[in-house]
């Protein structure tokens, strides 16, 4: 690039000289034959000069031309790349960069006019807003039939010329993958597309028809829309693996979801959000395909609690489940979390919300409910929510929980008969972030007084082996405050008998300025040592 710059401005420079030298070769003529005019009135001797020096302008002009592209022939390393290569480098530019690269010379343009990898991968996000759509004919009209890749706004943009919707129907039989929240209806729905392997972020209602991108299996196998009217029957989405939809938001619309499996036969990863318990009747009843690995639901509806609907389309073959809602009947916790080893819960009190997660039975399969309060932030209370359940919490050997919530979950450990390992997370940090529209004030220390209830925990699990306390530290000075605290903390609870406490997560330069020689070495470790 260094040399490019260099080749370039000196090429320039040469130039800029060339001119320099021909306008004063200009003035000095011009000055001669304005005195041989107006002393001797030598009309025709004064043309005369001036065709010559026309001629001599043009020729000296041209030499001076010769000279300048002979020398960055000579010396231009660029120049010495095979087209092949250079039109390689194009490629990695962004997609403005492509452009002002197609403009540097009368070669560069036409490596870039004549290969089409150059302009594959289309991103007009950067480009000026009113000149994307044009933009893109442009850069599309350049592809050939090579595969694309496009990548537009977020948000949806007008399209009053109907510019994408044309360059879609003349280009969609290669186009590989669509990452744009394209204008209403320019996505040509029975175009054959037989490259086409993504749809992602089309936000207006799209209505599916039975001859979908031609009417056959092809290629894709991952879509993500928001809201859609689907068909009785349509092949090409038979392929589909990856599906990211909302839920019926019109009658007109939940009318047709209840096929949903029988389309996707493929399906591995579904996603379902904005469900609305109005609709719900109109849910497949079926049982999903069983190559289903991932299922992800979540609604705002305060009436709606979508653990039921889990325990219909629940698998042999499912392995990771995230449920997101506002409210939940306390007797169907228990299908979540029955027969699993590993229990964290998590709880967020500057955002209100709370997540049970259930881990095994088997490796790699989990489930979780996430319970969000958007009036007040209030936290739910999951551990008021595990007692009602009266779930058998017998299999848990292992719970993770923060420490603002120890306090209230003392009553459920004595349901923890089979408890053998118990970790306890809590944050120093003295930074304010924000989450959303609002400040979320800073957590000078956690409350520390909660450990005292670790008495109390132990003597309600008998078979509690060990306790860790996960430390996470955002900044020096809270670290070594916070650490003295802890460390003063555990030697207490030591002092009364409890062993098996380890300290995790502390950074070895604050473990160097805390006195903790009243703690055995190995009840403290850094994230360097772990």
């Amino acid at each position: 690039m260094l040399t490019l710059r260099a080749s370039i401005s000196l090429e320039v420079l040469l130039g800029a000289l060339s001119l320099y030298i021909l306008h004063a070769v200009q003035c000095q003529l011009d000055s001669r034959i304005r005195v041989v005019v107006d002393e001797s009135f030598y009309w025709d001797v004064a043309a005369q000069i001036t065709r010559i020096l026309a001629a001599l302008t043009q020729d000296t002009a041209s030499v001076l031309r010769d000279l300048v592209l002979q020398w960055s022939a000579d010396n231009n390393t660029l120049r010495s790349l095979p087209d092949e290569l250079l039109a390689q480098c194009f490629t990695f530019l962004p997609f403005n960069g492509r452009i002002v690269a197609s403009h540097v010379s009368r070669h560069w343009r036409a490596i870039a006019l004549s290969t089409p990898a150059v302009w594959a991968d289309l991103d007009v996000r950067d480009s000026p807003k009113g000149t994307r759509h044009k933009l893109f004919r442009m850069a599309l009209s350049r592809t050939g039939n090579h595969p694309v890749d496009l990548t537009g706004s977020v948000r949806t943009e007008r399209d009053l010329e109907g510019t994408v919707r044309q360059c879609l129907e003349e280009h969609l039989h290669h186009v590989r993958h669509i990452y744009w929240n394209l204008p209403v209806d320019s996505l040509p729905l029975t175009s054959r597309a037989p490259l086409l392997e993504t749809i992602h972020r089309i936000r207006y209602q799209l209505a599916i028809p039975t001859d979908f991108l031609g009417g056959s299996p092809q290629r894709l196998h991952t879509i993500y829309i928001s809201r859609v009217l689907l068909p009785e029957t349509c092949p090409a989405l038979s392929t589909v693996t990856k599906l990211r939809l909302h839920g019926p938001t019109t009658l007109e619309e939940a009318r047709t979801f209840g096929g949903l499996f029988g389309l996707f036969p493929s399906l591995q990863s579904l996603c379902m959000g904005s469900l609305l318990k109005r609709y719900s009747d109109f849910l497949p009843i079926t049982s999903p395909p069983a190559s289903l690995r991932m299922l992800e639901l979540s609604t705002l509806d305060k009436q709606y609690d979508l653990i039921p609907r889990y325990v219909n389309w629940r698998t042999d073959a499912l392995l990771v489940v995230k449920l997101e809602q506002r409210t939940a009947d306390p007797s169907n916790i228990a299908h979540l979390i029955a027969s699993s080893p590993v229990l964290d819960i998590e709880a967020y009190h500057a955002v209100g919300t709370a997540r049970i997660v259930a881990h095994g039975p088997g490796t790699n399969r989990t489930r979780s409910v996430t319970f969000i309060d958007e009036d007040d932030n209030t936290v739910p209370d999951v551990a008021k929510l595990l007692l009602a359940s009266r779930a058998d919490l017998r299999d848990v050997r292992r719970l993770q929980l923060p420490i603002s919530i120890l306090a209230s979950f003392v009553p459920v450990f004595p349901s923890l008969s089979g408890l053998q390992h118990l970790d306890i997370g809590f944050q120093f940090s003295s930074q304010q972030f924000s989450w959303g529209r609002r400040e979320i004030p800073a957590t000078q220390t956690p409350p520390l007084d909660a450990l005292n209830d670790l008495i109390r925990v132990k003597e309600l699990c008998p078979g509690l082996e060990q306790i860790d306390l996960q430390v996470v530290w955002e900044d020096v000075p809270s670290s070594l405050r916070g650490a003295r605290e802890l460390v003063d903390r555990l030697t207490i609870l030591g002092q009364t008998g409890q062993s098996g406490v380890y300290i995790k997560g502390i950074p070895e330069d604050v473990i160097r300025n805390v006195d903790v020689s009243y703690i055995a070495p190995s009840d403290i470790s850094s994230p360097e040592s772990s």
